[in-house]
């Protein structure tokens, strides 16, 4: 774990906040930027009919208005759908952020399994960005956190026979901590330059957190014959934006559908009241149009 000397959440207690900002969506994570800067670079594949909107409890904004606006607003040519979120108020953390687990009151369980976040190999990260709809620049947190887990297997290589007994707990999601000072103002810079103000409400009735959501998601319809089809397509697009071969094993015998692989013996299917305290076990997740595919990290082991 990497010291975060020098980097406080506690500054002007009047106006210190904890600022989350949370991610939802078949997403790639450069935490360590060819730039070297202290910035987290995150790739969104092209999925058919996915949409991206940014939230911050007041009102929202689609990705897709943001790029007609931008497109609108300049005519240069190789202009990059290329977004960032910056704030003069926001704490940029010099080191890599800390991975952090959340702690339950006495008496309580979380039945929160081990990290499982897949991470790219070292020293050979190059996204081929022309399998991407859009990336988004951001400071570096000083936390992250691991958010809504599947259990999956990625199969490393297209001839490889799936194992099921390799499916484990994997990640779809990430949240972000930063130190804000919330007399200031947030902004997300569209492709053209414009800018737009996102900073959350904070209420003084509570502790003092204030939160964005950047969510990446399909119709939200359901397949019947493949409640896991949508993570399954969008994991494909983002392993190829990653460059690598990596595709999903939900052990229900099947594959996926855009590459040459193939799927393992189909294991038991839990009953739909398997996560009732009552009845032991847990709830598989339906990934189906929600869009919870594993994420892809590059440069932190999260």
């Amino acid at each position: 774990m990497d010291s975060l000397t020098g980097y406080s959440f506690h500054k002007d207690v009047s106006s210190a906040i904890t600022l989350s900002i949370t991610f939802s969506g078949p997403l790639l994570y450069d935490f360590a930027p060819a730039d070297g800067s202290n910035s987290v670079v995150i790739y969104a594949p092209y999925c058919p009919y996915h949409l991206a909107g940014f939230f911050y409890s007041i009102n929202s904004l689609s990705e897709a208005d943001l790029w007609k606006c931008a497109q609108s607003l300049s005519h240069r040519d190789g202009m990059k759908r290329a977004y960032s979120i910056t704030g003069s108020g926001i704490t940029t953390n010099p080191y890599k952020p800390v991975v952090i687990t959340p702690s339950y009151p006495m008496g309580f369980s979380s039945g929160l399994p081990k990290r499982g976040t897949q991470t790219l190999p070292s020293g050979c990260f190059a996204p081929r960005t022309d399998k991407m709809l859009f990336q988004l620049t951001l400071p570096c947190p000083g936390y992250v956190h691991a958010l809504y887990y599947d259990k999956v297997e990625i199969v490393p290589k297209f001839d490889q026979p799936p194992n099921n007994n390799n499916i484990a707990p994997h990640f779809t999601g990430l949240r972000f901590f930063y130190a804000w000072d919330a007399k200031s103002p947030i902004q997300l810079q569209i492709p053209s330059g414009g800018t737009f103000d996102i900073e959350p409400p904070v209420f003084r009735e509570f502790p003092t957190l204030a939160d964005i959501e950047v969510r990446y998601e399909g119709l939200g319809l359901t397949d019947d014959d493949d409640p896991h089809s949508d993570a399954r397509s969008c994991f494909a697009s983002l392993a190829t934006l990653a460059g690598v071969e990596w595709w999903l094993n939900y052990g229900d015998g099947k594959s996926s559908p855009t590459n040459p692989s193939s799927g393992a013996t189909p294991l038991p299917v839990p009953g739909p009241c398997a996560g009732m305290n009552s009845g032991g076990g847990r709830l598989e997740l339906h990934t189906g149009g929600d869009c919870h595919a594993a994420v892809l990290v590059n440069g932190l082991d999260i």
